[in-house]
């Protein structure tokens, strides 16, 4: 009976201690963070890399072809817009003001989507698009591999609402 709870004993300090090394060796670990993006779906793990040519960390988002772009890691800048996961990457400047251009990226998808909230079109867009490759640090052609949506709302310009005018350098549709 004795040597049942040596036994016992031996076992429950070994599990213990294979978990006291676990915890030690994985906690703090920022190499990964929530998401990645695979065939135009949150699948996983957002791969942090760091670049050689910029110290900042980055983001690898995988589009439905199978490109990868490796953009600015947006996430602790972001804010949270609702419990599925997408991210406000552009807050108004206060709760009482609308601000000219939204930009956000929803997890669902993994689109990025910017929003026109006032006219002109042409030069509202081309100032949220400048403001959308900064925050990613990256190309226009990079951008147009991104999965992307602009919109207008029916208050802006009624022929455009409802409807993906796209990015001005991307095949533009209007």
């Amino acid at each position: 009976m004795r040597k049942g709870y040596i036994i016992l004993l031996f076992l429950i300090g070994t599990l213990l201690a294979g978990g006291i090394i676990f915890f030690l060796r994985y906690r703090g670990n920022t190499d990964s963070l929530p998401v990645i993006v695979e065939n135009n779906r949150v699948t996983g793990y957002f791969k942090i890399e760091e670049s050689s040519s910029a110290p900042q960390k980055r983001v690898s988002i995988q589009n439905e072809k199978g490109e990868k772009v490796v953009v600015n890691n947006f996430l602790p800048e972001a804010k949270p817009l609702n419990e599925a996961g997408d991210l406000a990457l552009t807050p108004a400047p206060d709760v009482y003001t609308l601000p000219d251009y939204d930009i956000a990226f929803y997890e669902q998808g993994a689109v990025f989507r910017i929003s026109i909230n006032v006219g002109p079109i042409d030069t509202v867009r081309k100032t949220a698009e400048n403001e959308f490759l900064r925050k990613l640090g990256i190309s226009q052609e990079e951008a147009y591999k991104l999965n992307t949506y602009v919109g207008v709302s029916k208050e802006v310009d009624e022929t455009y609402a409802g409807r993906n005018i796209g990015l001005s350098f991307c095949n533009p549709s209007r």
